[in-house]
């Protein structure tokens, strides 16, 4: 078995009506989890979407979390909160859209 480790998945997401104070249902988000492989993390994420009523429509990126990188303070604050709890699966800040 592989080490599990945390990783960012960058995913386009449907929301349900009135969950975003945009109003909008489709947004993108930074989400962290504690994973074994890429398909574990997107899979995690799918099940924690899904308690939410929320929907993944698309993966843009699966990614181990990288310290040499640089991230905003809230972001770095959701990777704090994850390292310590190996069932974390955290939705960042969803940015809406108006579907076209």
């Amino acid at each position: 078995m592989e080490t599990q480790q945390l990783w960012v998945i960058t995913a386009e997401i449907l929301v349900e009506a009135g969950d975003l104070p945009s109003g909008d249902t489709k947004g993108f988000a930074n989400i962290v989890t504690w994973a074994d492989s890429p398909k574990m993390a997107q899979q995690k994420v799918s099940e924690v979407l899904k308690s939410y009523r929320w929907e993944v429509l698309g993966i843009e990126a699966t990614r181990p979390f990288d310290e040499s990188r640089s991230y905003d303070d809230e972001f770095l604050d959701i990777i704090d909160r994850a390292r310590t709890n190996p069932n974390a699966c955290i939705v960042g800040t969803v940015f809406s859209y108006k579907p076209d």
